[in-house]
């Protein structure tokens, strides 16, 4: 069995992490898998950048990208007045379908496509079979990411309608969690498509060589939080972690730890207890991190799944998000962490909570709980039993 993976990238964003991470798993296990990326970080030699040799492809994709960019912000000035949001069209024509199928690949399993890398037009010119694994929701939806529940303007509505037209049949979909399954079945996509839920994978061998080292009352208690662009993404929560923050400031030794930042925002310069962690590219250094916090905070508004907070209780270490979308196949209230349906109720939380910190008990409930649902074996078992349904 020959598979090959298609990303935009192999370390960028959560889709490229997770993408490269099975991608290994499965070479681990004999499985002949190749990834093509645009961009490459990696130093796996069966990772190939498809414009690392060819310049011509290369400016070719810079010019189609800034096309495509500056055809949603006009849509967006004149339309729909929102320019803050994610949005992709992929409909220009490249010579990366005759690539991909020059590898002559069993399955051919698509992960995050978007940035022009391969448009809606070319996937039905892919020979054998393909999978596509629902990173967000661009797959199912109009132009956006996620469904914000925005009215759609006319090229909204003409990109699902090319979606909904030329998707071929050799198609079959992966979602990393029940939400998103649902989310999937719900639209005009769906129809005639299987579409299986298998969670994204943690790398087990990083975190066995990290003991945790936080499981104390030492008088402070670590909250770490953050992500790629996490100041600028409405998305993950920026503006309830401020809230939040404001509200424990006369609690110094509560320490809000943010990672995915480079420099302190201007709006957290008069807090005391925030650190800048910077953006942190090594998977081992992040997992240990994580297991010298007390808490994770993920704030986002919608998680496909959720991979910080599945790393979190992989390591041990529970996670406070709110009550939406993937997270809730991850975080189980006083198993894995506690869900919120408000920030009002989370403020609530920490400050009636005299004992913030890590226990060990809700440690021991992370790993059991992760180790049941997310390990290794389960979730590649999982995708080689649907590569070998799908053939």
């Amino acid at each position: 069995m020959k598979i090959l993976h298609i990303s935009y990238s192999d370390a960028e964003g959560g889709a490229g992490v997770a993408c490269l991470r099975l991608h290994k798993l499965l070479l681990k296990n004999k499985i002949d898998s190749t990834l093509l990326v645009i961009n490459k970080h990696s130093s796996v030699n069966s990772v190939f950048s498809v414009t690392e040799k060819n310049i011509f492809l290369y400016v070719y994709f810079k010019i189609i990208n800034r096309i495509s960019e500056l055809i949603l912000k006009l849509d967006s000035l004149f339309v729909t007045k929102r320019r803050d949001i994610h949005r992709s069209l992929n409909v220009f024509p490249n010579k990366l379908v005759n690539i991909i199928n020059s590898y002559e690949a069993d399955i051919i399993h698509l992960h995050w496509i978007n940035g022009e890398m391969l448009s809606i037009y070319d996937i039905k010119k892919i020979s054998g079979n393909i999978i596509w694994t629902l990173h967000d929701s661009w797959p199912f939806l109009s132009t956006y990411h996620h469904d914000l529940g925005l009215n759609l303007s006319n090229l909204d509505k003409c990109i699902l309608n090319i979606k909904a037209k030329h998707y071929p049949d050799n198609l079959s979909f992966i979602s990393p969690s029940h939400w998103m399954k649902k989310q999937f079945l719900s639209s005009i996509i769906s129809s005639g498509y299987n579409c299986k839920v298998i969670p994204n994978l943690v790398t087990e061998a990083l975190k066995n060589d990290i003991a945790d080292t936080r499981i104390s009352n030492s008088g402070v208690v670590n909250v770490l939080i953050g992500s790629v662009n996490f100041y600028n993404n409405s998305n993950k929560g920026f503006n309830s972690l401020i809230k939040i923050i404001d509200s424990v400031k006369g609690n110094e030794n509560i320490i809000f730890n943010i990672f995915g930042e480079s420099e302190l925002h201007e709006s957290l310069v008069k807090f005391k207890n925030v650190n800048i962690l910077g953006i942190i590219n090594d998977e081992q250094k992040m997992l240990k991190i994580m297991s010298e916090s007390d808490w994770v905070f993920n704030l986002s508004k919608i998680e496909s799944f959720g991979l910080v907070a599945c790393e979190s209780i992989s390591i041990g270490t529970p996670v406070i998000c709110f009550n939406t979308s993937g997270l809730r196949d991850i975080v189980k209230n006083d198993i894995t962490g506690y869900i919120f349906n408000e920030v009002d109720e989370i403020i609530s939380f920490i400050n009636t909570n005299s004992n913030f910190y890590k226990s060990k008990q809700l440690h021991n409930k992370c790993l059991a709980f992760y180790q049941e649902n997310f390990s290794e074996e389960i979730i590649i078992n999982s995708h080689i039993q649907y590569y070998e349904q799908t053939l």
